[in-house]
């Protein structure tokens, strides 16, 4: 079977090419923010995706400030507003829309796994704009269990 193609012009901001190295690689060290896992495929790569807390769309730079290393569904999470972080590092989740099994996944602190330098660490004013922006929960912390 012979598929139809189609040409597809579109534009979008360009995203720099360093991100990933920088985010990934250099503040996280290839871990999740939020499990802390780091898993790497057969070529030793770090299996997470450097995600942009304020979106390149929105007007987020690609800052390493402005990055999160998360495992592919942690990202999804997070991009679609079920996952977010304080400006302390302490993990948001909303009340519904993450399977349990997937929370487990958690540390049991909710505190999120940052770089450890200071000027690698998320920047509140980003943090910010994804909770009043695209997190669908409270912003408030989850009472202590």
């Amino acid at each position: 079977t012979v598929r139809e193609t189609r040409e597809v012009i579109s534009n979008r901001a360009v995203r720099d090419a360093t991100f990933r190295y920088r985010v990934v690689d250099e503040a996280y060290h290839g871990r999740c923010a939020m499990t802390g896992v780091r898993m790497t495929n057969g070529n030793g790569r770090a299996e997470v995706d450097a995600a942009h807390i304020q979106p390149v769309d929105a007007g987020g730079p690609d800052s390493t400030r402005n990055g999160l290393a998360l495992m592919k569904s942690f990202h999804w999470a997070f991009d679609r507003g079920l996952i977010s972080l304080s400006d302390e590092g302490q993990i948001l989740t909303v009340e519904r829309g993450i399977d349990a099994p997937v929370l487990r996944m958690l540390p049991a602190d909710l505190h999120a796994h940052l770089p450890s330098q200071a000027e690698q660490r998320p920047h509140p004013a980003f943090l910010q704009w994804h909770r009043d922006n695209v997190y669908k929960g409270s912003s408030r912390l989850p009472a202590p269990t």
